[in-house]
């Protein structure tokens, strides 16, 4: 099986998708020899395959259990807890108390006592540079629970998806194995008249081992596909295993070109970019840390109030206490550092977007591509389709001799699984485009304002949200 990417959906529309068969070719072939094609059993087979994308609640469950998802959520609530923490001060209040006895050469004796309270004060102006601190770091932190729920989000679409084309695959492999069992079968009428030799019962024996064993190789992909559904969404496997499986008649809706939705989705895109948002604000969290450490080259002041008694209790002391740091070279050589810092992260920002401008282009060139292939795998397939219905129809009158009827048939259905592939990894950049903008799934931490997007053209009926 081949596995293909993909991406797709305008916010309200949440596709009845898929059947993935391209009923046109099984419609060609499923007809006995000498029969007209039969319809009804193309339809069946279409409808066998039809699906409902997932929707948002059954997403966010899934997506909730991840462990890159819960760690980066208690990152931000952490980054919450240190941004009050740099509202609140780094300096608390002190004191500190002392208790000594006096003995005089007359033999007297006296106890003193002393008491005092002092705290650091910020100077002005660092208050705001910590608080401009701490919303920097809840924007980066913010900006890495986005990127986690979408990376979740990618996985979750690519395993489901994987699902999805493994049992296409296994269906396409099921019409293929009933056509070499009706080839067998005529070819065994045949015989049995005299109008076959032992040579072609043979040959249909043989194919229909092979597809056979074809057929083995997209259960055992299905069920590969299926643990690790399983695997990853214990608790929601079954519900998005089943919008893979029988759902509504209908077929593969033709991959729509992004038209002028491109223009649009590539700002969005942009804009949706949790990677390029939390190296944003962490290239802004360095030049304010540069800031800070540079204001500390003017050390905050310690003011304080102590009181004490003499031994004899003829003196009372009460006074106001200042220390004031000397600011030296380490301090300077920190404030450069910090300066480095703020340089690299900006740099990193650059690079960032640089990477985010070339992963548009390249979604984008995907998508466009995708289509294209698509359309001439679909015709190739249709092409494929009828010229193995005519062999077929000949053989079994007696025009066409066995090989030559079951290589067309086998290049049909290689044109079939072709089309399928194409079709999916063309509907999964669409799919993967619309989640990278934010309009596949809406999903918490992870919406981005932007202007609206150009509506998508209704490709296929809406299906119920599961």
């Amino acid at each position: 099986m081949t596995h293909v990417k993909t991406n797709s959906r305008h916010p309200h529309w949440r596709p009845t998708l898929l059947a993935l068969l391209l009923p046109l070719a099984a419609a060609a072939q499923t007809g006995l020899p000498g029969s007209a094609p039969a319809a009804p059993a193309a339809a069946a087979s279409a409808a066998a395959l039809a699906v409902t994308l997932p929707g948002d609640e059954l997403v966010r469950q899934a997506l909730d259990r991840q462990p890159a998802v819960q760690q980066a959520r208690h990152v931000r609530l952490a980054a919450q807890h240190a941004a009050g923490m740099l509202s609140a001060s780094p300096h608390e209040w002190t004191i500190d108390a002392g208790l000594q006895q006096r003995r005089a050469d007359s033999g007297a004796r006296g106890n003193e006592w002393s008491l005092g309270l002092q705290r650091t004060l910020r100077l002005p102006g660092k208050a705001e540079l910590d608080q401009q601190l701490g919303d920097a770091g809840l924007r980066e932190a913010a900006a890495r629970e986005a990127v986690a729920w979408q990376g979740a989000a990618r996985e979750l679409l690519d395993r489901w998806l994987d699902l999805f084309a493994a049992r296409a695959q296994r269906t396409l492999q099921e019409r293929q194995l009933a056509l070499a069992r009706q080839s067998q079968d005529t070819v065994r009428r045949r015989h049995g008249a005299g109008d076959a030799a032992q040579l072609d019962v043979q040959a249909a024996l043989a194919d229909v081992a092979d597809v056979e064993r074809q057929l083995a190789g997209a259960l055992a992909a299905e069920a590969r596909a299926l643990r690790k559904l399983q695997l990853h969404y214990p608790a929601e496997a079954d519900a998005l295993a089943k919008l893979t499986a029988a759902g509504a008649d209908g077929s593969l809706p033709a991959p729509a070109a992004l038209g002028e939705r491109a223009a649009s989705w590539r700002q969005r895109f942009v804009l949706c970019d949790g990677e390029l948002r939390a190296a944003q604000a962490m290239a802004d969290r360095a030049e304010l840390t540069a800031r800070r450490v540079e204001a500390e080259r003017r050390p905050d002041p310690t003011v304080g109030v102590r009181t004490a008694a003499e031994a004899y209790r003829t003196e009372r002391v009460l006074g106001l206490t200042l220390s004031i740091p000397l600011g030296g070279s380490y301090r300077e050589q920190a404030g450069r550092e910090a300066w480095q810092q703020a340089q690299a992260s900006r740099a990193e920002l650059d690079g960032r977007q640089r990477a985010t401008e070339l992963a548009v282009q390249e979604l984008f060139a995907d998508a466009e591509e995708g289509v294209q292939r698509w359309a001439l795998a679909d015709r190739a397939a249709r092409a494929g389709a009828e010229s193995a219905r005519l062999m077929q129809r000949a053989h079994a009158l007696g025009e066409a001799d066995l090989q030559p009827t079951l290589q067309a048939r086998r290049q049909a259905i290689d044109a079939q699984r072709s089309a399928l592939e194409a079709g999916l990894a063309a509907w999964r950049a669409t799919w993967r485009l619309q989640l990278d903008v934010g309009e596949l799934w809406s999903l918490p931490g992870a919406a981005c304002a932007a202007a609206p997007l150009a509506p998508a053209p209704a490709t296929a009926p809406a299906g119920p949200a599961p």
